[in-house]
């Protein structure tokens, strides 16, 4: 880990905000951090934009970006109130903002950011449903999204949306793991299984020999876990790889260690 930049993003505020005096409590709230370069930082924040302008009541969504290691940043407004959620990858960060209406009804709108040239695009809007499962992004890779629509699940090209698949859950049912570029995979029996939405071929990428309690997608890892003690608070899980390989032992002991690539490192409160 290396430090890229040291800088006080209010200063570039204090000149703004009440006639010099500033308070940056009250005025911008930092909601997100995303550095998905070395010198870029993405910052979505809530403005009191009354602290700016007397003539404004509300606050708003923002971003707050910079190509020059916070030296300088540009201001980019959502369009929307609050900020929910913010998630990077590749070259594309995924922001889903929503303003409230008087009968407290989310509606949202989903956002994509390009983190090279910070062109931002709306690539949805929609009212919360009643069961926000019912209309539900996840598992966003860069590129693709899958969309949970009302019992449709749906692969989705956000830089195209007129590139979309459907996951065919009643062949594979709904326990699976999109693990990026349109590709699931899912555990049938002693199979574990990869499906090309885009292509619609399977290929089977293991037969398992042992009996595993569970199957999980983790840090973009597929994992099989083990129950080998389980005794009061005391407790030892087995965790494989997909080839039944052994990587570690997950104990009442080192439940809070952190954890990166199979190595962990111990942390203290």
């Amino acid at each position: 880990m290396k430090w890229i930049a040291k800088y006080d993003f209010f200063d570039l505020y204090k000149v703004k905000v009440n006639d010099n005096t500033f308070n940056p409590g009250s005025a911008i709230t930092i909601r997100n951090i995303i550095i998905p370069y070395e010198n870029t930082i993405i910052m979505g924040a809530e403005k009191d934009e009354h602290s700016f302008d007397s003539s404004k009541k509300s606050s708003i969504a923002v971003l707050f970006v910079s190509n020059d290691k916070g030296k300088s940043y540009q201001e980019i407004k959502t369009g929307e109130k609050d900020l929910e959620y913010m998630e990077s990858k590749s070259d594309h960060t995924l922001i889903k903002a929503y303003t409230m209406d008087s009968l407290a009804v989310k509606h949202f709108k989903i956002l994509l950011l390009n983190n090279k040239t910070f062109e931002l695009k709306k690539v949805d809007e929609y009212a919360e449903p009643e069961d926000f499962s019912n209309y539900y992004y996840s598992d966003f890779d860069g590129k693709y999204i899958v969309l949970e629509n009302f019992g449709k699940y749906i692969i989705i090209n956000l830089l195209d949306k007129n590139e979309y698949y459907s996951i065919p859950v009643d062949e594979i049912g709904k326990s699976y793991f999109y693990i990026g570029n349109g590709k699931i995979v899912y555990k049938k029996n002693q199979e574990i299984i990869e499906y090309d939405v885009k292509s619609r071929q399977s290929k089977i990428l293991s037969v398992l020999k042992n009996k595993y309690e569970y199957f999980r997608y983790i840090d973009e890892n597929l994992l099989l876990k083990k129950i080998e003690l389980e005794d009061g608070d005391k407790y030892k899980y087995g965790i494989y790889d997909i080839y039944e390989n052994k990587l570690y032992e997950e104990t009442n002991e080192n439940k809070y260690f952190y954890r990166y690539k199979n190595l962990s490192v111990i942390i203290e409160n």
